[in-house]
Order: C-alpha cells, then sequence, then structure tokens
C-alpha cells in the first residue's frame, strides 16, 4: 500500500486535499472520492491516517487516531471489513506508520495496543498473506514472529515464490484482486529482515 513518497509535494496536498473533501460526518474518511458513493473501510481510514501523520498533517483528521485506537482496543478489526478480508492489513498500515515515527509520543497508546494486537495474532493461522503481514508488522514493532516465518518458509514454492492470494476485493460484487507478486514480495521482505 503506496503512502505517496515519491511524489512532489504539489500530489501530496492535491490528495490530501481531495480525501478531506470526503470525510464523513464523524471526520473519518470514506473509501471512494465520491459523493455518490459513502463507504468507509477501516483498512483504508488506517492507510489514509498512516499517509498524513508521514506527512505532518496529523491534526487534519481529529478523531480519527482514537477511532483507531479503539478499533484495536475492541478487536473489531478482526472481522476484517468489505475490501479487506484479512485483518492483518489493519495491524500492517498501523505498525508501519508506528515504525516510521518510533520516538512520536502522540502514537504512544496506538503503538501498545498494537503490540498487543501484534502479539495475540503471531502464528494464528497458515494463510500466507496474514503470515507475511504479521511478520512485517511485528518486525516493525521490533518483534520477531517465528511462527509466521516458519508458516512462510514452509508455503515456498519450489519456484521461489509463493502462492496467488487474494488481496482485497470489491464490495458488492464477488470480484477479488489477487496476487502471486505482491505476496512473494511481503514475504521475501519479512525473511529478509528477519535475517539482519
Amino acid at each position: 500500500m503506496a503512502v505517496l513518497e515519491d511524489m512532489p509535494m504539489s500530489s501530496k496536498l492535491q490528495a490530501r486535499d481531495e480525501i478531506l473533501s470526503h470525510l464523513s460526518p464523524d471526520g473519518l474518511p470514506f473509501c471512494w472520492l465520491s459523493k455518490t458513493r459513502p463507504r468507509f473501510c477501516h483498512v483504508i481510514c488506517a492507510n489514509v491516517f498512516r499517509f498524513f501523520v508521514i506527512n505532518d498533517w496529523f491534526e487534519k483528521l481529529p478523531g480519527v487516531y482514537d477511532f483507531l485506537c479503539r478499533m484495536l482496543e475492541t478487536r473489531a478489526y478482526l472481522h476484517g471489513s468489505r475490501y479487506y478480508k484479512n485483518p492483518d492489513w489493519f495491524l500492517y498500515n498501523l505498525a508501519d506508520l508506528c515504525a516510521r515515527h518510533p520516538q512520536d509520543l502522540q502514537l504512544q497508546r496506538m503503538r501498545d495496543l498494537l503490540l498487543e494486537c501484534v502479539r495475540e495474532r503471531m502464528g494464528c493461522n497458515d494463510n500466507t498473506l496474514g503470515a507475511a503481514l504479521r511478520a512485517l508488522s511485528a518486525q516493525s514493532l521490533g518483534l520477531q514472529s517465528e511462527r509466521d516465518l516458519k508458516i512462510l518458509l514452509d508455503q515456498q514454492q519450489l519456484d521461489g515464490g509463493w502462492e496467488l492470494t487474494w488481496l482485497w476485493g470489491y464490495g458488492t460484487k464477488d470480484v477479488k484482486i489477487g496476487s502471486r507478486g505482491v505476496v512473494t514480495a511481503m514475504a521475501m521482505n519479512a525473511i529478509q529482515r528477519a535475517l539482519v
């Protein structure tokens, strides 16, 4: 999931302003930048929040931090979302944010909750995408998930890659977007990080 790192600031500002023009009454970002499709997804919300904090726009989304922390506290993210069935996407986005801002005291509550949630999820199933997301999340928080690394190593195929995995899907149609390449890149990243 991109956070527009290599984009010029003018493009980032344009994206920010477009997102801010499509917020729910509670100040949470909608999935679609369309007034006719007011859909919400907590995984997309986490990714938007990550983009905003990385660019020092924390204050532009005042209610989002508390919302995301409540999702962690209540474990509501475990149900997945309409678009992202795997709950580990949520943890991955937030763990990546905390890794990018390790000394940010504004994120301390989230960091503490993430440590709990990531520890609870380590090795919880043998889903390849989930194992890669959990391993990367753990590493972002200074942990190692040996169980998830073992899952990844056990599921590596003869050609060095991993099986096709569904990354996300459309809400109203049974259309799923999958990628063998993305999962392979994530798994390799997790394994390489573990060796450092």
